[in-house]
């Protein structure tokens, strides 16, 4: 355990330990039963608030940032809890005498309404993932396409003796490659791997032999074709 875990070990306990010594103080003469409940419930929010700094909710190693997209409604859950929570135990205590099964009832209501909302929490969560994750797989293919161009200017920049028409013809297509846009279409994505399969297609003929320009032409026509029908292709 680092110095920073063990202070913020050391800062909840001591917290912790605060609250009980309050309670021991200032409630000492109230009935056992709903001694208990009232700490226990000042417990629980004290651990709600102090939880982000020994596990902090926002994970910034994920990509996805999946808790960001939840984390307002989080606190707002937490606070909604936390004020509820501390107004029936002033209420119940203070304002008015009521017995200790009405007040485990009030304070059993409101647990269910904090797992309630905790769950809607995780479902947000869980809702940026899915988002995440489906706009990574629509981007896969696009950035494959682009990896594949790359990997052609990489073997051509080591061939100067290149002829200019299969020059032009790259350049051509890399222009066009900058408008194409990530598709969930399945179509797309089909013609997104052949395209980066007649690049790197390309590729080999380039670094077999360059005086072959005929067959090269012919490959980079195909994944002319091929790029031109995909960027006719939107999501669905």
């Amino acid at each position: 355990m680092n110095t920073k875990n063990l202070l913020s070990w050391l800062a909840l306990i001591l917290g912790a330990a605060i609250i009980i010594g309050a309670f021991f103080i200032f409630a000492k003469d109230a009935p056992c039963d709903l001694f208990v409940l009232n700490l226990s419930v000042s417990l629980l929010i004290y651990a709600l608030f102090f939880v982000d700094v020994l596990v902090p909710w926002v994970n910034w190693s994920d990509r996805s940032k999946n808790r960001i997209g939840s984390i307002g409604l989080r606190w707002f859950v937490t606070w909604i809890y936390a004020i509820l929570a501390i107004a029936a135990m002033l209420l119940c205590n203070k304002v008015y005498d009521v017995e200790f099964p009405v007040q485990l009832i009030v304070h059993g209501s409101l647990l269910l309404i904090l797992i309630l909302g905790f769950s809607a929490v995780l479902h947000a969560s869980d809702k940026v993932t899915s988002v995440y994750v489906k706009e990574e797989t629509m981007q896969f293919g696009v950035t494959e396409m682009r990896r594949a161009m790359s990997e052609l200017k990489d073997v051509m920049c080591g061939l100067p003796d290149i002829p200019d028409a299969i020059r032009d013809r790259v350049m051509r297509l890399e222009e066009d490659l900058r408008y194409i846009s990530p598709s969930n279409n399945p179509e797309a994505a089909d013609m997104e791997q052949r395209f980066s399969l007649a690049i790197r297609e390309v590729c080999h003929k380039i670094g077999g032999n360059t005086g072959n320009t005929d067959l090269i032409v012919v490959s980079l026509d195909k994944a002319a074709y091929i790029l031109k029908n995909r960027k006719s292709i939107y999501s669905l």
